[in-house]
């Protein structure tokens, strides 16, 4: 190396020594200022949206809350009891401030102060003596282990036992003193109190605004300045079970974009700027920090960052943003048992009835719906019960003959239909051979009886048919979804059956159907004669001819394994019972977890018109079935012709099926809200809304009367008086209860189990349990209740449930009518229902009235 290149003998290089790096080290410094920089920038406005919402919202909410303080400023300023209030309290200082009130207060305070110093001082004289007193008491056990009599000691304890009492004496005078004085001082101030007391309403709302205020800012240099923004988050522990079925958290962070969800006044802000609508209902019931967002509204409640993300738009993210109608509503079925009844639940709920009274669960196994009956009539006997030609008809097109009934469309071939009907002809024929041959041959039944024919029509018309049946082409009342009726219309019903089907079907319906929902009305003979023949002439036309043909083909052997085969591939056992079907598995898919499904578990066919989601595909399948279909893959799903009001209730009932399992911890149900589920289930298949008003919606039928007081009776509130044991065995065995009233209770059939779950329906609706008033025991309604309480007048409680006068129920809730009775009525009604022997009264209302200890005028 040559001579002169080192400086020292260690290595180092005279030229590098001498090398400057600040340019390196400026550059570096530069891109570590502009990587700060961008590093803030992005922590701050770029990367975290929530910052610059919130940031936004502290600005809107400080504008807004000054505008509120100044209004009510100015308000205040217009307000004379508030001019008078403040007057008032500003007159009462003055006076206080006064020479005289003031020296006053001023000497009490001296005076107060130095009887504050006495207190310490007797205080402190207290407790030194209490102190000596220990140590005297020392000496007395010390002399007395010495085995000295200890008496001088004893003496001693004595003698400072004489000076505590002074000392606590004096103590006690001196507190004494302390209170005479602050009593005196508080006298003279208590006119400014109840001043200060009387201006404080009005300036409430001030005080509101200020608090709304310093949530939003904080006041620097006299200026208000926003809250610097700070992530907040709810974490809802172990809110649900995973796939393992281990219980996991979930974390929310709506808030922090949405941060006046929770907030009022802001209703009418763009989001993410709005309150929660109808914020007093749903956040009063449901408190964000306990329940979070997601678990309603759907979403990546976590993600912060990019809105689209926080909204659960990642294609793969499992539970999106609910946006379509009626979808949050059916996500109260994770935590709550039924959406029936509940308030604000008006898409979510009719979808889940509709579910059930379409029969959806006929054909689709859905968790909680297995139990439920077959909505659609037996098919046992249906050989005894319609005409083959009309049968064929009704197969192959069922709306043509009926536009509104809720029996789908198969979409079948004419040769389909003939071999479904040769099925289930020759399946039913020896059940309805054997009913016929013990069928009551029909008394007096003439359609050609004009008399006889009004006699029917006016009875179908008063005994509550009405309720679920119309016998005019438009006619109807009840009715489960959109031109969908509960019962079917009779506008045709001779076209389909026999006289002698009908006169055995209205007297005795479970004679023929062992499980059939429609009642018996126990019709005398003389009036289910009479409905007969009014019934047997609701026809179109002239009675249709046998067609020899059709009955040939559907004889065939043949004809009727295809019918067997065509059974099987559509699943007509799903709704209807079907002696030959016993025991078959449901034909659809499940539905248990739909919701949860994703759009690449979804088949589409070949349509491009549909978009690739599961709100489209399930809407788009609910409104034409079988839309999806292809040449190679078919689809059986029957056409329920719904209307897009009906088809998106069913797509928000279906969203709520999957397979998120909340904590129990957080389920609003209990054993009386499954039990209120259970028997709302029982009064929706028997249609009691027909007749009757309860739960907020009215009877289908009263449309139909012109005097309310003669439709059936209104059951809003019946479970806080209704005696539980009654009302039991009134449902099995109905009495009649109000002879003013032609219309009739009638008798369901229900088993013991559905008259249980009636009963707890009522009393749960109404949270009540009034448990048994009259009479304790099993003992069935009627007579033997009564006559036991008869016996015993304490035990009457007619009041109970006949009420009227001020603060009373209304008179349309009257159980006593105002309507006249007669003799017989009022003494058949009495010895029916209260067991008292028909001796003849007073004529009339007033009779039962008086002995019901009401009046009935």
């Amino acid at each position: 190396m040559a001579k002169g290149k080192f400086t020292s003998n260690r290595g180092l290089v005279e030229e590098e020594e001498k090398r400057s790096y600040g340019a390196v080290f400026l550059l570096i410094m530069g891109v570590l200022v502009a990587c700060t920089v961008w590093a803030v920038w992005q922590d701050t406005f770029s990367r975290h949206e929530w910052k610059k919402y919130k940031a936004d919202f502290y600005r809107l909410a400080i504008e807004k809350y000054e505008l509120q303080r100044e209004t009510e400023l100015v308000r205040l300023a217009e307000d004379p009891a508030y001019g008078e209030a403040l007057a008032a309290l500003e007159q009462t200082r003055l006076d206080l401030a006064s020479s005289e009130a003031a020296e006053e207060l001023s000497r009490l305070a001296r005076e107060k102060s130095r009887a504050e110093v006495i207190v310490m001082e007797t205080d402190l004289d207290n407790r030194v003596v209490k102190s000596e007193i220990e140590e005297a008491w020392y000496r007395v056990e010390f002399a007395k282990l010495h085995g000295e009599s200890g008496d001088s000691e004893l003496a001693a304890v004595a003698a400072l036992e004489g000076r505590q009492e002074v000392t606590l004496a004096a103590f006690e005078v001196a507190e004494v003193a302390v209170a005479t004085l602050e009593a005196a001082a508080r006298e003279i101030r208590e006119r400014e109190e109840q001043a200060e007391s009387d201006l404080q309403p009005f300036l409430a709302e001030l005080g509101s605004i200020g608090q709304k205020l310093d949530s939003v800012s904080f006041e620097m240099l006299g200026m208000r300045v926003a809250n610097v923004p700070v992530i907040e988050q709810v974490v809802l522990a172990n809110f649900q079970r995973n796939n393992f079925d281990q219980l996991v958290s979930k974390v929310e962070r709506c808030q922090n974009c949405h941060v006046a969800i929770d907030k009022s006044g802001f209703e009418e802000e763009e989001n993410p700027f709005r309150t929660h609508p109808d914020r007093k209902y749903y956040l009063g019931n449901h408190e964000v920090k306990k329940f979070g967002c997601t678990p309603c509204h759907g979403g990546e409640g976590s993600a912060i960052n990019e809105v689209e993300r926080a909204h659960g738009g990642d294609h793969y993210w499992e539970d999106p943003l609910v946006t379509f109608e009626g979808g949050i509503e059916a996500r109260c079925l994770s935590c709550h048992v039924s959406l029936q009844g509940m308030e604000k639940q008006d898409a979510g709920a009719r979808g889940e009835r509709l579910f059930q009274e379409l029969g959806c669960h006929g054909c689709h196994l859905a968790s909680g719906f297995d139990h439920l009956a077959k909505v659609a009539p037996s098919l046992k006997r249906v050989a005894a019960k319609d005409n083959p030609e009309w049968l064929v008809d009704w197969v192959a097109d069922p709306t043509a003959f009926r536009p509104r009934t809720r029996m789908p469309d198969f979409l079948l071939e004419r040769d389909e239909a003939e071999a479904i009907v040769a099925y289930l002809l020759s399946d039913s024929l020896e059940e309805s051979v054997a009913w016929l041959d013990t069928a009551d041959s029909p008394v007096g039944v003439d359609p050609g009886n004009a008399g006889l024919v009004a006699e029917g029509k006016a009875l179908t018309r008063s005994l509550g048919c009405l309720g679920c049946h119309g016998f005019a082409a438009d006619e109807f009342a009840s009715h489960v979804a959109d031109g969908k009726d509960v019962a079917p219309n009779l506008a045709r019903v001779a076209e389909k059956t026999t006289g002698l089907w009908l006169y055995n079907w209205i007297r005795n319906p479970r004679g023929f159907s062992s499980h059939t929902k429609m009642p018996s009305l126990r019709l005398a003979v003389k009036e289910a004669g009479a409905i007969t023949s009014y019934l047997l002439t609701l026809r179109e036309g002239d009675p249709r001819e046998e067609d020899g043909e059709l009955r040939g083909r559907l004889a065939e052997a043949a004809t009727v394994d295809q019918g067997e085969k065509l059974i099987r591939k559509y699943g007509c056992f799903g709704c209807h019972e079907i002696d030959g079907m016993k025991g078959q598995l449901r034909i659809g898919a499940e539905l248990s977890f739909f919701g949860s499904k994703f759009d690449e578990e979804l088949y589409f066919g070949n349509r491009t018109d549909v978009a690739h989601t599961w709100y489209d595909y399930t809407y788009h399948k609910v409104l034409e079935p079988r839309g999806y279909a292809t040449d190679r893959i078919g689809a059986v799903m029957p056409e329920f012709n719904l209307s897009e009001k009906d088809a998106l209730a069913l797509v928000a009932f279906l969203s709520s099926r999957t397979e998120s399992k909340t904590n129990s911890r957080f389920m609003a149900h209990g054993a009386r809200d499954i039990e209120v589920a259970r028997g709302r289930e029982v009064v929706n298949y028997y249609n009691c809304n027909g007749c009757h008003t309860f739960e907020g919606s009215e009877g289908k039928i009263r449309k139909y009367y012109e005097n309310l007081e003669n439709a059936p009776p209104i059951l809003e509130g019946e479970g806080t008086k209704l005696q539980q044991d009654w009302f039991f065995d009134f449902l099995l065995k109905p009495v009649r209860l109000r002879p003013w009233l032609d219309v009739r209770m009638p008798t369901f059939g229900m088993s013991s189990e559905e008259a249980d779950a009636v009963v707890k329906y009522f009393s749960g609706v109404d949270g009540y349990d009034l448990g048994a008033v009259v009479t304790e025991g099993g003992e069935e309604a009627g007579p033997a209740h009564a006559r036991a309480a008869h016996a015993n007048p304490s035990g009457l409680d007619c009041a109970a449930c006949h009420v009227e006068g001020k603060g009373k129920l209304a008179s349309e809730h009257f159980a006593v009518s105002r309507k006249p009775l007669t003799e017989l009525q009022a003494t058949s009604w009495m010895e029916e229902n209260l067991g008292v022997e028909k001796t003849a009264p007073p004529t009339g209302a007033d009779s039962l009235g008086a002995f019901l200890g009401v009046s009935a005028r």
